[in-house]
């Protein structure tokens, strides 16, 4: 869970190793267009699509998955006359695996991307579909008109779209998450956190009772973690180099890792080290689930503060959780497309593809049959004027609405939820927006910079920020960021401020 958002570099790395294989697009079907065609004029022949499903539940696992599939089908063939050949790909290997069919120009229609299967560098490969006005207008009505206009310019690279973000929390704010049981015992009100360092009488009262695990989040996943609280807004992610502090009116890119926050971040992590604050798994990367007993711990950062989701995380580890928001909320490019939709560009029937992704954003019955599975099998209602429902026992486990569709149509699983799909959506709306907002990088022109970038941090980012880096935390630092610089860093920063400067004059 620790990783739920976290991009693995490792395998954005392998991703951009590949940048340069193009894939051989294949003849598209002639689909009729027109916002004003039936729905039997567009659907009129029946087709088969691929969907690339990023399994965050252990889904396929399921003994009745088929069963689910099937309800699926039925559903997909009524509205849109299309068959969905579901391939499932474990969550944790879905960079991974998406690459490997990026590379090897295999077939696939529809598939997840951002946190995991990065979008911009997989733009830059050439894979998706670019998806143009008049087959938004004719197989993705319900989309565009939920869709803020904002939100759709944040998928723009080069003028072309090339995906579709899926509504959910868009804001990025750092949470402070509380396992509250450990705070009450020692009369620590976790309430009046507003900074880091307000930690640190908490560790203290913990060490001085016999504890040894306090927190949980270190290493390059703090960057990830933390990047509303540092202020910055990644142009390619919150872990490789090259950012704009988002109220900087003159938006200048600057490598983060030369910045202030980064560098007192990375004190302070040697000093939370020094103090043994850490515990083993945030250290070894080998505890990632709370669940279970041995990885119980005091505290940790989540990337993305939302509203509800105490509920679902007190839910998954069975006991009770308290997230604190800290630093500021902002809309970000980045953030919106952390979870979207695309189609490759070998897909035949793109407008299908598209109609597709247009059913699991405007279709309750289908969303929710994906994300909780069928009515009075899987769920029942505990109050359908509420959108209540809940979860039988030996259920389909189902999938994250992040990774399928519009968050903001499926069902609460937890009465302390009823109402933050419309809270969410509140602030979605009135959030600062970055002075970069709507800006994509575009990394074709430096995608062999940026794999070698990318080879190059995890060599040193990691340690610094577990506070284990031999020497000082400046000569670390340094060391890091002339392993950079030699990495080819200067021309990815000069080609990200070219494309700012563009855009900025272009507005």
């Amino acid at each position: 869970m620790k990783k739920i958002l976290a991009l693995t570099l490792a395998l954005i790395m392998v991703l951009g190793m590949f940048a340069g294989c193009q894939p051989t697009t294949r003849e598209k079907a002639n689909e009729p267009l027109g916002a004003d065609l039936t729905k039997e004029e567009k659907f009129a022949e029946h087709v088969t699509l691929t969907w690339c499903f990023p399994d965050g539940k252990q889904a396929a696992d399921f003994s009745e998955w088929d069963r689910i599939v099937e309800a699926i089908n039925e559903i997909t063939e009524r509205e849109i006359n299309t068959t969905i050949n579901i391939e499932v790909i474990p969550l944790g290997e879905y960079t991974e695996k998406m690459s490997m069919k990026f590379n090897a120009n295999e077939k696939w229609d529809v598939c997840f991307t951002g946190a995991w299967n990065p979008y911009t560098t997989a733009v830059s490969m050439g894979v998706y579909e670019p998806l143009t006005q008049e087959y938004i207008d004719t197989y993705m009505p319900n989309t565009l008109a939920t869709m803020n206009p904002l939100y759709k310019e944040a998928m723009t690279i080069n003028g072309e779209i090339y995906g579709f973000p899926i509504e959910q929390i868009y804001v990025r704010q750092s949470g402070m998450r509380f396992e509250t049981d450990w705070a009450n015992e020692v009369g620590f009100d976790y309430t009046q956190v507003k900074e880091l360092t307000d930690l640190e009488p908490y560790f203290d009262t913990l060490l001085s009772m016999g504890y040894t695990e306090c927190f949980f989040s270190a290493g390059d996943d703090l960057m990830t973690n933390l990047v509303s609280y540092l202020g910055f807004d990644p142009l390619v992610d919150a872990m490789s180099p090259g950012v704009v502090e988002y109220r900087d009116e003159t938006c200048t890119v600057i490598n983060q890792y030369e910045s202030e926050q980064f560098m007192e971040l990375a004190k302070l992590m040697k000093k939370w080290y020094d103090k043994k604050y850490f515990t083993s798994g945030a250290l070894t990367g080998e505890q990632d689930n709370p669940i279970f007993e041995e990885d119980r711990h005091p505290v940790d950062i989540n990337p993305a503060y939302k509203p509800g989701g105490d509920a679902e995380s007190s839910r998954s580890y069975g006991l009770e959780i308290k997230t604190i928001p800290f630093g500021d909320a902002v809309l970000t490019s980045s953030a919106i497309q952390m979870t979207a939709m695309a189609i490759s560009v070998n897909c035949e029937y793109p407008g299908r593809a598209m109609a597709f992704i247009d059913l699991l954003n405007s279709n309750e019955e289908l969303l929710n049959l994906v994300c909780w599975g069928e009515e009075d099998i899987d769920w029942v209602w505990v109050d359908k004027e509420q959108n209540l429902i809940e979860i039988q026992e030996g259920a389909y486990p189902g999938n994250h609405a992040f990774l399928v569709g519009n968050t903001f149509l499926t069902h609460y699983v937890d009465e302390s939820q009823v109402g933050t799909w419309e809270e969410t959506i509140a602030i979605n709306s009135s959030a600062d927006g970055s002075c970069i907002l709507g800006f994509t990088f575009d990394a074709s022109n430096v995608s062999g910079e940026l794999a070698n970038i990318n080879a190059v941090l995890p060599e040193h980012l990691n340690s610094i920020l577990c506070g284990m880096a031999t020497g000082t935390v400046e000569d670390a630092v340094t060391a890091m960021n002339n392993a950079l610089y030699q990495a080819g860093l200067q021309t990815v920063l000069d080609e990200m401020q070219r494309q700012v400067d563009a855009w900025k004059a272009s507005k």
